[in-house]
């Protein structure tokens, strides 16, 4: 469908984490977010649509206890809340994150290496 928010693929649905960025949560939220619906889950699976890939890519997301958003909101690779994070986390961060111990980590995090991958 089209993203008249959506700069960089006008067929790209809009990421309501980052809406200059063309990424689409679609899984329900935390009824904490003020933006999502449903459900609380210590993860959520979402489907990644970008204009850099072909077709979309499902990732895990850990929730973050820490989130402006409420805890198992999912978030975007490009949102100002995980700037470092180009692709998606599956490791507790560094205890070091100014996002909280409990926030999701990219392996490219300047806060510590890689921990133990979950799934």
């Amino acid at each position: 469908m089209e993203s008249p928010l959506s700069p960089f693929n006008p067929v790209a649905p809009v990421s309501p984490l980052a809406p200059w960025a063309p990424v689409a949560p679609v899984s329900p939220r935390s009824p904490l977010a003020p933006f999502g619906t449903i459900i609380d889950l210590p993860s959520l699976k979402f489907t990644l649509m970008s204009p850099f890939a072909w077709g979309s890519v499902e990732v895990i997301l850990i929730e973050s206890p820490c989130s402006p958003f409420g805890p198992a909101t999912p978030w975007s690779p490009l949102s100002p809340f995980v700037p470092w994070a180009p692709v998606a986390p599956v490791s507790p961060v560094s205890p070091l994150s100014p996002l909280g111990p409990a926030t999701p980590w990219s392996p490219l995090s300047p806060f510590g290496p890689p921990g133990i991958v979950t799934s």
